[in-house]
């Protein structure tokens, strides 16, 4: 332990600082807690811990009872898989382990996390920065004696934040109050569901029906996802339109509260990739619901709902929508809109997140040996690959013998045959002496790529920069069906039937900027969806 994790000076300002920060933010979400805790603790001496974060020592000891806070925090929850829309934490017994839950959350999901002591609350707002969580509505606490009566004012007061559906523990608070806790939780989480559901029959049911705000109302998400930015699109129309939006990647608006509120305010309801059969409110026939589909998943019709409509990114979807039970004057091409670069680049670019093909601990050593096998084969050849991942899974899986509730499908298309396939794109092109910057994730933690990337894409202004330097983009997914990168303004190198001679060529082709990007389609647009028959 060095003298500066041990200086009580520099840790009583940095607890105080962070005092300070959390207790406004946690007043303008939850004033009656805040004026509860008072002020910071007195009686206990800040502390950096050996690991640099900061903690808490009286005469029992450590804080948590370890000078490794953040290091056991990530080990107890190192396992943590968070798939709920909002997690309820039991009983954290450091800030540290709040902060690692945090990081592990993706946009649009949120912590509640119940304090049953006061005081270790207090601790635990001295110990680290959670301002931008509070304000941002990502981070709820329910602590004291009166804890249940906090989470449940805290639910009636937002209902547009969704109901727990998941618990997170640790091994260092005893089973029992554990198991107290979670009755007690889940008790006032079933009171809370069954008012939530009251309210939303009859808001659907009442005499005389809510004002309607808006012609179209807008259920989507509003963060940056690369190649996948079909709700800020949305969002994006409707906000030049004055149209309402819910942003779902806000937890404050994901219930199905919210969503029911907005469906009865507005005339019609446009949602991306998903049908009426996929909200998680039951929404009555005469509420139009307008679907955009970016991917190839056709969601089935139902018949009844005659005013429901479906927005195809890619043309080559119509023959499935109709199999699907969609009726030729429910269904409307809709493409990405498209973006103009300001500048002319040169060479190749590959845009996509790829990771490390680090083979999983397989119980089964059949497992072991088709992540290798196919590990080989796509690195020796990419167009082995084919354009349906399922089927090429499946028909490796099958020539080793495994059964198929042997293999966890998702692990090995997600984690090996995406990413392998697109590194094996990447080697090939530089290996024939093909100019390729490759941004996203990634890509940076492989050896071979390392020099060659050229960062991460965490914005809308990250991908146009990244567009410009180039002259054309390269396609790294197996499927066939049509990209977002076709609406980006420069040619795409996507594989084809030719084998990798000729693509090679055409790859040298497209890198001097011999070819122009193709022409734009039916985009979506706010006429194109006001005018839906």
């Amino acid at each position: 332990m060095t003298a500066q994790q041990l200086d009580p000076t520099t840790a009583h300002r940095q607890a105080h600082r962070n005092w300070q920060s959390n207790q406004p933010a946690l007043s303008r979400r939850q004033p009656a807690l805040a004026s509860a805790l008072a002020q910071l603790p007195t009686d206990v001496e800040w502390l950096l811990g050996r690991d640099g974060a900061l903690t808490a020592r009286d005469l029992a000891g450590w804080l948590s009872g370890s000078s490794l806070p953040r290091r056991t925090a990530e080990k107890l929850l190192e396992k943590l898989a968070l798939r709920a829309p909002v997690v309820c934490f039991l009983a954290p017994t450091h800030a540290a382990q709040i902060r690692v839950t945090l990081e592990r959350l993706k946009p649009g999901q949120a912590l509640i996390a119940i304090v049953p002591d006061l005081a270790d609350l207090r601790l635990i707002l001295a110990c680290e920065e959670f301002a931008p969580e509070l304000h941002a509505g990502r981070l709820w606490f329910a602590a004291g004696d009166q804890w249940e009566a906090e989470l449940e004012r805290l639910l009636q007061n937002h209902d547009g934040l969704p109901l727990p559906q998941q618990f997170v523990r640790t091994a260092l608070v005893e089973a029992h109050v554990i198991d107290d806790l979670i009755a007690r939780a889940q008790s006032l989480f079933a009171r809370q569901s069954q008012r939530r559901a009251d309210w939303i029959n009859a808001r659907f049911t009442q005499s005389t029906p809510p004002v309607k705000t808006s012609r179209f109302g807008i259920w989507a998400p509003a963060a940056f996802r690369l190649w996948a930015e079909q709700g800020t699109i949305l969002q994006s129309i409707a906000r030049q339109e004055g149209w309402d939006v819910v942003d779902t990647d806000d937890p404050c608006q994901a219930s199905t509260v919210a969503l029911a509120r907005l469906a009865t305010t507005c005339d019609a309801l446009l949602i991306s990739n998903a049908s009426r059969a996929d909200l998680p409110v039951s929404l009555p026939p005469e509420t139009k619901v307008i679907t955009w589909l970016t991917r190839p998943v056709i969601p089935n019709c139902n018949a009844e709902m005659t005013n429901d409509r479906l927005l195809l990114a890619d043309p080559a979807w119509r023959a499935q929508a109709l199999s699907a039970g969609w009726r030729a004057e429910q269904i409307t091409l809709a493409t990405w809109p498209t973006w103009q670069p300001r500048s002319s680049g040169a060479g190749l670019a590959i845009i996509a997140d790829t990771l490390p093909l680090v083979m999983p601990e397989f119980v089964l050593s059949s497992l072991n040996v088709l992540w290798e096998s196919i590990a080989r084969e796509i690195a020796a050849e990419p167009f082995a690959v084919e354009t349906d991942t399922q089927s090429y899974l499946t028909r490796w899986q099958h020539g080793v013998g495994i059964a198929d509730q042997a293999i966890d499908r998702a692990t090995f298309i997600d984690r090996l045959i995406r990413p392998a396939y697109a590194q094996s794109l990447a080697r090939s092109l530089l290996a024939a002496g093909v100019s390729v910057h490759l941004y996203g994730r990634g890509w940076g933690e492989i050896e071979e790529f390392a020099a060659h990337s050229s960062g991460e894409i965490r914005t809308r202004q990250d991908l146009e920069r990244a567009v410009e330097t180039c002259a054309a983009l390269v396609h790294v997914w197996p499927h066939a069906h049509k990209h977002p990168m076709e609406a980006m303004g420069r040619p795409i190198l996507r594989r084809g039937t030719q084998g990798a001679r000729r693509w090679l060529q055409e790859a040298r082709r497209l890198a001097r900027g011999e070819t122009r990007p193709p022409a734009p389609g039916d985009e979506i647009s706010a006429p194109l969806i006001r005018n839906l028959p």
